[in-house]
C-alpha cells in the first residue's frame, strides 16, 4: 500500500498581517497555528508522513517547535 504524505504550507511572511512574525506562528490556546495544524495530521490515522514547508527566514521557528514536540510524522522541512 502506497504512503500518504501530508504537505503544511507554512512559508508565509506574514506582511499583510503587520506583525513581527507570520500568523502561522501566532499563538492561539497556547500553541501556534501549525502547531495544531501539525497536530491534526499528527493524530490522522491514514497520514504517514508530513512535509512542512517554510520560508528560511523561520525555519529556526519550526526546528524548535520540533525540538520541543514529539511529532513522529515530521520528516522534512
Amino acid at each position: 500500500m502506497d504512503k500518504v504524505h501530508a504537505i503544511i504550507l507554512a512559508a508565509g511572511k506574514g506582511e499583510r498581517l503587520g506583525n513581527k512574525l507570520p500568523k502561522q506562528f501566532l499563538k492561539i490556546s497556547g500553541k501556534s497555528v501549525v502547531e495544531h495544524t501539525i497536530d491534526i495530521f499528527e493524530s490522522h490515522k491514514k497520514i504517514d508522513e508530513i512535509t512542512i514547508v517554510v520560508h528560511p527566514l523561520y525555519k529556526y521557528l519550526i526546528e524548535d517547535i520540533l525540538l520541543k514536540r514529539s511529532y513522529k510524522k515530521v520528516k522534512r522541512v
